[in-house]
């Protein structure tokens, strides 16, 4: 660990003899053995010293100023540091022990596979703190090496050089020994402009963080410059692909964040226009649980129809503690409580909002933990596997704190004590059917295995979703079917928009048709024209639903949805 001694007056430890204004001291390493050759140098015509054999060194001439010392090891095994120092007379450093370090290799091409020169490798800590690595960047090959602490959690980011169209690169790591990163191909990107705006007087709204996901793959790209101008403005840069935007006020601001979904990036730059954000009022409260304030917990806001609005910075505070910013409005809080506290999740009543609002506290009690492995009717785990617990007196489902399984099929979550209607589900285009147990009793920990029967008929919608389109506008999907019995079966097909609030808006009616045996299929870029939904559903999301249904009782076998937002 870095250790910095600041004093005024050089003593004998380090050996040498110290002038006015004057910056010495001695270089260790972990194990207190002194480093010779480390550089050392001043900002501002402050000069360069380099370490003798001994670790000590001394750089003369210096003024009573505030200088950048930059500290040079000459070596990846160990780490280099630059902070900002003041100088006043013999100044010194005193012992400064350089912690140990691995080397970090990469090679950075463009799309073609040609070398990039002058990327720079920059290296922060998980806090955005930016530590000084020298000799980071690229040669002509694309060839680059770095050292990072050793053990240490830090983001490695490379960044194209000023005027390039390149998008940067970035990447978690931690070494515990010298660290390949191999090929890295830094894409060709093209500028997302906009200026975000108040909806009403249209004035802009400065300092908003931009954040840009890829919809397909959930890749958030890297934004050297994050935030909305003076102007409101803001330009990102983004490779090929199919984006969802979101923007984020500043901590203080009256406007609520809003998310714009399905930018196309083709091979061009594209412009959004004006981002009109809605005026909003601040919602917060406390959630207490038997121990006093529960941290992390998530805040879900929902409106009257069921929409989930978009509430950045939403989890508690250590103690308990949240605000979020809301339109006027009438909304209820969900609250999900981190898995590892123990503690069951809840939702309110209704809130009606017209001004800055604290609802006080919402408790939240002691739950039980369950455990569940689930698998299919051949023994493997389902991953992403829902589980799902209803109240028999209301119908409603109950707040339940992990209950999607991870990639191991099992689902860790905390469950209210009493007796549910429990129903776990698979994935969409899953094989495996739901199971279904109502009179499902919780009364102590459980750990058990849950094995979904295969479906009679599997059915399965995607596209590139989500796309943002005029309401009523005709959309491109994959639809896939399969029957995985052995006889014929006659079913009825239908699709739907399934609203938030439960309503179903009809579209495609009843259609029967047979399924041969054994049969599975895929129609590709199927030309669907999407049901018109009412003007107060419009900007949200939507879900374009198939059904399958049996032709006598008309129960669901299986269903699939498309999510799309229509305008």
């Amino acid at each position: 660990m870095l250790r910095t001694t600041f004093c005024c007056i050089l003593t004998a430890l380090v050996g040498v003899t110290a002038n006015a204004q004057s910056l010495a001291g001695r270089f260790l390493d972990a194990n207190l053995n002194p480093i010779g050759n480390v550089g050392v140098i001043l900002s501002n015509g402050g000069g360069i010293g380099t370490s003798a054999a001994d670790g000590t060194f001394l750089v003369t001439g210096l003024q009573d100023r505030v200088y950048t010392v930059q500290i040079d090891p000459h070596s990846n095994f160990l780490q280099a540091a630059g902070f900002d120092l003041t100088v006043s007379g013999a100044t010194t450093l005193g012992d400064y022990i350089l912690g140990p370090a691995f080397p970090v290799t990469a090679t950075m091409v463009n799309e073609s596979g040609a070398g990039l020169l002058g990327v720079n490798m920059n290296v922060y800590l998980p806090n955005g703190v930016k530590l000084y690595t020298p000799h980071d960047g690229s040669d002509a090959a694309g060839n680059v090496v770095i050292g990072i602490p050793a053990n240490t959690n830090v983001i490695l980011r490379a960044i194209p050089p000023t005027g390039s169209n390149l998008v940067p690169w970035e990447q978690p790591t931690i070494a515990t020994a010298p660290v390949a990163k191999g090929t890295i191909t830094l894409r060709a990107g093209y500028a997302v402009t906009g200026s975000v705006v108040d909806t009403v007087n249209l004035l802009p709204i400065a300092g908003c963080e931009v954040i840009t996901t890829n919809a397909l793959t959930g890749e958030v790209v890297l934004q050297l410059n994050k935030l909305t101008n003076t102007l409101g403005a803001f330009s990102a840069l983004l490779p090929f692909g199919l984006y969802d935007v979101e923007i984020v006020p500043p901590l203080g601001n009256l406007h609520a964040g809003r998310q714009v979904f399905g930018i196309p990036v083709l091979n061009a730059p594209y412009n959004m226009g004006l981002v009109r954000m809605l005026r909003a009022v601040q919602l917060s409260g406390q959630v207490i649980g038997p121990a006093g304030g529960v941290l992390g917990a998530d805040i879900d806001v929902f409106d009257t129809l069921g929409h989930k609005l978009y509430t950045p910075n939403d989890n508690t505070s250590a103690t308990g503690l949240f605000g979020v910013m809301v339109p006027p409005g009438t909304y209820q809080i969900r609250v999900d409580p981190l898995v590892a506290t123990g503690l069951t999740g809840t939702r309110t009543g209704n809130y009606t909002v017209a001004t800055n609002l604290n609802v006080g506290v919402i408790p939240v009690t002691a739950g039980i933990a369950m455990n569940i492995t689930v698998h299919d009717a051949f023994a493997q785990p389902i991953p992403a596997a829902q589980l799902q617990l209803i109240d028999p007196a209301t119908g409603n489902p109950i707040v339940v704190p992990g209950n999607q399984a991870g990639a191991d099929g099992v689902v860790h979550c905390v469950a209210p004590a009493g007796t549910w209607n429990l129903r776990i589900s698979a994935p969409q285009g899953s094989l495996a059917a739901p199971l279904v147990q109502n009179g499902y009793s919780i009364n102590a920990p459980t750990t058990s295995t849950m094995t979904l029967p295969v479906k009679d008929i599997m059915t399965d919608l995607d596209g590139l979703e989500v796309l943002t389109a005029p309401n009523g506008s005709t959309l491109y999907v994959h639809w896939t079917f399969f029957n995985t019995t052995a006889q014929t079966r006659s079913i009825y097909l239908d699709a739907v928009a399934e609203l938030d609030s439960g309503v179903i808006v009809p579209w495609i009616p009843d259609l029967p048709l047979d399924f041969p045996p054994q049969i599975g299929l895929t129609l590709y870029n199927l030309p669907i024209p999407m049901p018109i939904v009412p003007a107060n559903e419009l900007g949200f999301v939507q879900h374009f639903v198939v059904r399958i249904k049996d032709p006598v009782t008309l129960q669901i076998i299986d269903q699939a949805a498309f999510r799309y937002v229509p305008q």
